[in-house]
């Protein structure tokens, strides 16, 4: 009879790999730009010939 020890992960990778994820879930928020859209302008950014009826140039 044949018996294969089953590979387990030593506790010390798991808290690596724990670690990691952590450290990942705390820095890709930050690269995300602007999430909350403070910075994204206001109305008064937005440049149109006339108020109210924007033409097809200024929509594409």
């Amino acid at each position: 009879m044949c018996t294969y020890a089953t590979p387990r992960l030593s506790h010390g990778l798991l808290l690596l790999i724990l670690a990691v994820v952590l450290a990942l879930s705390w820095v890709l928020p930050a690269w995300a730009g602007d999430p909350s859209g403070a910075a994204t302008g206001t109305v008064s950014d937005i440049i149109a010939a006339q108020s109210g009826s924007p033409t097809l140039d200024e929509l594409a």
